[in-house]
């Protein structure tokens, strides 16, 4: 190929919309260097305006119809399944004007994900995955989500022309379940953050401990819940907040008691501010009541901030997770695989007393950043469309 090469990304969110796959998508193709032209689905209330795409982005927005109008804006997410054929059509049109070299999507966004293979297949278009997240393990049979999983999951991972893995642990585990050799294409860090200017220890810091993200069934609820215990058991002065959407009233009903937790919903730039200022920044994965395989397998987003912050992170999660398996041997976090809430306030007491601890958990934090430079596996994505 002696031109640069063009990508057409479909995701169900993109920029400005706020979430996990949309940061992980716009620090990759901000250094790509090839064409993008993505296509998104309606981006939602859920959205910061400061949050900019980093490529063309084609937003699929529901008919701005009079009297139900914003009932379909609101209930865009769940209509999807019912739109199918109309997506893939406007898929297709897109691959028709653009003729992309690739059509590159990403799982679990599923609506989108669907589609989008189904649109490269009608054009003879090579269709690349990227599995943020599993998906067959993480649902069950009787939800949308699984039933979709067990209708497309083998067929498109099986088609693909490449399947792109977020973590070796995650890659082993598709080698093992269809017997396919995928690529690592891991979660990545904007070159602009990892300046040498930006990375440093930052010794100012309150007494906190801080989460943020979002409160996941499956991901880190029963965590949430030994976290809750563990506050009760931490002195007066060590405080705790958590930047995530779940109100004290959701967090009641689903019986996690958050009364000594400082809820904030924050902007990205003002949740980024905060995690430099902290004494503590919290990353728990589920112990016993999730979906494990994915609990095994999955880098969270979030720590790609906690990452350069310059404040120490303590990981809780189980002791085969790749979150634990990676910061023990790089010794960048904290790590506690006990799921022990006297075990979780001790720890995090003495790691906010001990200045040298911190500090050396963040150098090290630092050279794990580097290695995801987006730069890095923006071109490393280059190499493989180009020699395919």
């Amino acid at each position: 190929m002696s031109r640069k090469p063009k990508v057409l990304l479909v995701s169900q969110a993109l920029a400005p919309a706020v979430g996990g796959s949309t940061i992980l998508l716009n620090n990759l193709f901000k250094y790509f260097e090839g064409e993008v032209l993505g296509i998104s689905g309606y981006p939602g209330s859920r959205t910061d305006a400061n949050f900019k795409p980093t490529f063309n982005t084609v937003y699929f927005n529901p008919p701005n119809i009079p009297f139900i109008g914003n009932y379909l804006k609101r209930y865009h997410d769940n209509l999807l399944r019912f739109i199918h054929p109309l997506i893939i059509n406007r898929i297709v049109a897109q691959i028709t004007s653009f003729n992309p070299d690739i059509v590159f999507s990403n799982c679990p966004d599923i609506d989108y994900f669907i589609c989008a293979f189904q649109a490269a297949k009608k054009t003879n278009t090579p269709f690349y995955a990227h599995m943020h997240d599993l998906w067959e393990e993480n649902h069950g049979p009787e939800t949308y989500v699984g039933q979709m999983a067990i209708k497309w999951e083998k067929e498109i991972l099986l088609s693909a022309k490449q399947v792109l893995c977020m973590t070796d642990i995650q890659a082993r585990h598709y080698l093992k379940k269809y017997g396919i050799s995928t690529k690592l294409l891991p979660h990545t860090i904007l070159d602009s953050d990892l300046e040498e200017g930006k990375l440093s220890f930052k010794r100012d810091f309150t007494k906190t401990a801080l989460f943020t993200g979002t409160v996941s069934k499956v991901m880190n609820q029963d965590a949430l819940n030994v976290f809750s215990n563990a506050t009760k058991l931490l002195p007066n002065d060590i405080k705790v907040i958590m930047c995530t959407s779940t109100t004290h009233e959701l967090f009641s009903r689903i019986g996690i008691d958050s009364s000594k937790w400082d809820i904030k919903w924050m902007s990205r730039n003002d949740v980024q501010d905060l995690q430099t200022k902290v004494g503590v920044l919290f990353a728990p994965l589920s112990h016993e009541n999730g979906g494990m395989e994915e609990i095994r397998t999955v880098f969270s987003t979030k720590l790609l901030e906690y990452l350069v912050s310059g404040r120490p992170i303590v990981i809780f999660a189980p002791a085969d997770s790749y979150h634990s398996i990676s910061a023990s041997e790089g010794n960048w976090a904290l790590v506690i695989n006990k799921n022990s809430p006297e075990l979780l306030a001790q720890k995090i007491q003495e790691l906010i007393s001990d200045i040298a601890l911190q500090e050396k958990l963040v150098e090290n934090a630092f050279s794990e950043a580097r290695k995801r430079a987006s730069s890095i596996h923006a071109n490393e994505l280059l190499k493989l469309i180009l020699t395919n």
